[in-house]
Formats: structure tokens, sequence, C-alpha cells
């Protein structure tokens, strides 16, 4: 499970990326999310239902607001 806090209400998306910057699995496309803290569960798997190997990754965040400001966050992850 991945956390994240928004101070206003945005539509999200959060992409898991390998090392080098591949999309290994989009959890959120633009999903509305409120302010506060939200989540989003992983089953572990990538984009093809297969699970992730072993190595590095990148959990991030992309939050939109509703005037078009955005903002990103990102956060390394190592899966064992």
């Amino acid at each position: 499970m991945f956390s994240y806090t928004l101070s206003k209400p945005a539509k999200v998306t959060g992409t898991l990326r390998s090392s080098t910057g591949r999309t290994a699995q989009v959890l959120q496309d633009r999903v509305p999310a409120r302010a506060g803290t939200n989540s989003v569960t992983w089953s572990g798997r990538g984009r093809d239902g297969k699970a992730l190997p072993r190595g590095a990754y990148v959990w991030e965040i992309l939050a939109v607001e509703t005037t078009g400001r955005a903002v990103r966050a990102m956060r390394a992850l190592s899966l064992r």
C-alpha cells in the first residue's frame, strides 16, 4: 500500500517506474482524490500481470488541481 497526502483536492496519477524510468505499472490514472491522506493498494504485479522482479523502483505521484497547477513527488523503493 502507498499513501500520500494532499493539501487540496486533485486528480492523481500514481506510477511505479523501474530504475531506468520505464513504466512498470500505473496504479491510478487521474483519479479524483480528497485533501488529506489517501492510499492506493498495489498487487506487486506489473502491467502484464506478472510479479515484478526484485530491484529498485520509483513510486511517482502527479497531482493536478482544478486550476491546472501540478505537483509531482517521487520516492525510491526496493522490491526484495
